[in-house]
């Protein structure tokens, strides 16, 4: 890949993840549905890794998960191992779906949402922090529900941009990233 299309590339998928940060940690956190908060990042990492394959959806989950680690984390890596797991996983996906089918990207992201709940919870339940069923039921049920139906409105804009990245590297003729 050219050099400067993949600075390119890699400076769209920033701006991307954090413009998700900043909607899911100022925006939406306004916009709580009976206390249960959008997974942004999660819909960003998962449409990323979709469209694009398994290595570009390890580094995208690997900078969303940062972030949020930097920002609103209690141990630094812990989502970002999460999501780079989640993004790795979700790429392989690429070649066996139509990447512009919202149902199966739908599917997708509430799979991934459950998944990034249950470990999430796992890894509290290790560290000795208090968490109940509840969790499971009043937490990660209800995220998956909103996050699903936020990305019915965040999918075409997702992939608008990753058709504009993958045709700024087909006319190259190299791979994205």
């Amino acid at each position: 890949m050219e050099i400067k299309s993949l600075i390119k590339t890699i400076l769209i998928t920033g701006a991307v993840i954090i413009v998700a940060f900043v909607l899911e940690d100022y925006i939406f956190s306004n916009l709580k549905l009976a206390g249960i908060l959008p997974n942004i990042m999660l819909i960003v990492v998962s449409a990323f890794a979709y469209y694009n394959g398994s290595r570009y959806g390890l580094y995208a989950g690997l900078f969303s998960g940062l972030l949020i680690d930097i920002f609103n984390g209690y141990y630094l890596g812990t989502n970002a191992l999460i999501f780079m797991l989640i993004g790795f996983i979700t790429g392989f996906y690429a070649n066996i779906v139509m990447a512009d089918d919202i149902k199966s990207n739908m599917i997708i992201v509430a799979v991934n949402d459950a998944l990034y709940g249950l470990i999430f919870w796992c890894i509290t339940m290790i560290s000795n922090k208090a968490f109940s069923l509840y969790y499971l039921r009043g937490i990660i049920i209800p995220e998956i529900i909103y996050t699903v139906l936020l990305t019915l409105i965040l999918h075409y804009p997702l992939l608008k941009i990753t058709t504009y990245l993958n045709n700024q590297t087909v006319r190259q003729g190299n791979e994205l990233i």
